[in-house]
């Protein structure tokens, strides 16, 4: 497993003391093989948004893991050429969960320590 922070940046405090104490997390992950490592790049993105307005961005990081698949071989594509979405949930459930760490600790000491990335399902998240 190799993982790498690609980007972050918190935004200044609001100066409304009531903003900022509520959090909208949006997560997206993307998933490439690299052929000649023998495993899966997975590129989560997290932004910490005020939740009634996705327009005022509080934190933004961008987190690159990268999973060795020992028998990658023996996976079946899917038709569309992607992987079995049990496997993209399994890599994706990893992927976020190391991210919400990484994302603590990122944010400890800022006024976002309290904003925790909650578990995510991967099955809810949308393919494509």
């Amino acid at each position: 497993l190799g993982l790498k922070t690609h980007s972050f940046k918190v935004e200044d405090e609001p100066e409304d003391p009531k903003v900022g104490l509520v959090f909208n997390f949006n997560v997206s992950c993307l998933h490439f093989f690299i052929e000649e490592e023998k495993a899966f790049q997975i590129n989560v993105g997290v932004s910490i948004t005020d939740p009634t307005n996705s327009n005022l961005i509080f934190s933004n990081i961008q987190v690159v893991l990268l999973i060795k698949v020992q028998e990658y071989v023996n996976f079946k594509k899917e038709e569309d050429g992607d992987i079995p979405d049990d496997l993209r949930n399994l890599l994706y459930g990893i992927s976020i969960s190391t991210t919400r760490g990484v994302l603590y600790s990122s944010l400890k000491g800022t006024y976002l320590e309290r904003a925790i990335l909650p578990i995510i399902n991967p099955q809810t998240m949308k393919k494509g």
